[in-house]
């Protein structure tokens, strides 16, 4: 305010705030340091043209640097922002690795632009990725984010138009059997990453993500019933897995959910239904 009031001309330039001077100040043990990188990032941040540093901020262990990425990813693309930020900024494997962060905030963030950008970040393959992640929040939101698109995607765009009631309730069995039943959706490619960023590691057994997609299938199963008539017969097939645990977990879920929506058929052999009660 002061050199607009005194009409000061500032003496220095864009050049001189090299974002190679700038990036050690986000890492500073020193909050007023990291504060000043911040507060010089908001009017340099456009001309320096690196979208990956917004992504390494959003993941940082300090708050000021996390904060500010974080508000500038949610606004990609606005004009009403300054500076304004390009959606093509918006880069799909590192809002990923963004929803396997260690940080509550950071996954949110990235769960937001997934859902608000769907048509650039949401490919089945990544998202299979993600059904499996540790953290209950981020595999819950893909199965919920896959189902609510079966049912978008198939909606009547007319009066006129005749609903197609088979055609997503089949699309999303098979995409749930080939990822219950398939190989394991693999690591990140090491390409995909920049030098200074660690791949995301997933350090369990396939039959352990695959329980914790199970269990992200039940949670929405048991709250919305239409999802669970499209599910039932998935993991009534899966229930005849011979890995470790897998068919107990399937077990379960198929009995919460016969107990939630008693209308829905779901047929559980006796002697599988003793062991589940012997084990609650």
């Amino acid at each position: 305010p002061e050199t607009r009031a005194f009409n000061i001309q500032p003496g220095l330039t864009t050049a001189d705030y090299p974002l190679s001077r700038l990036r050690p100040l986000f890492t500073d043990q020193r909050p007023d340091l990291r504060r000043l990188a911040v507060a010089i990032a908001r009017e340099e941040l456009r001309a320096w043209n690196e979208p990956t540093l917004l992504y390494r901020l959003a993941d940082s262990e300090h708050r000021e640097p996390r904060a500010f990425a974080i508000e500038q990813l949610l606004h990609l693309g606005e004009s009403s922002m300054e500076p304004a930020l390009p959606v093509e900024w918006l880069l799909p494997e590192r809002v990923f690795q963004l929803a396997e962060s260690r940080h509550k905030i950071t996954r949110e963030t990235a769960l937001t632009l997934i859902r608000r950008h769907q048509e650039q970040l949401g490919d089945p393959a990544r998202l299979a990725w993600l059904m499996e992640s540790p953290h209950r929040e981020v595999g819950l939101f893909t199965v919920r984010l896959l189902w609510e698109r079966q049912r978008r995607k198939f909606v009547p765009t007319t009066k006129a138009a005749e609903p197609q009631p088979g055609a997503p309730v089949e699309e999303l069995r098979r995409f749930l059997r080939k990822t219950l039943f398939g190989l394991p959706p693999g690591r990140m490619e090491r390409r995909e990453l920049d030098t200074n960023q660690a791949a995301p590691e997933r350090p369990w057994p396939a039959s352990v993500g695959k329980r914790r997609l199970i269990e992200a299938i039940k949670t929405l199963a048991l709250s919305d019933a239409g999802f669970a008539e499209l599910v039932t017969p998935v993991l009534a097939e899966f229930r005849h897995s011979k890995a470790k645990n897998e068919w107990q977990h399937c077990v379960a879920a198929l009995v919460q959910i016969r107990r939630v929506h008693p209308a829905i058929r779901v047929d559980l052999p006796v002697g599988q239904m003793n062991v589940r009660a012997r084990t609650a």
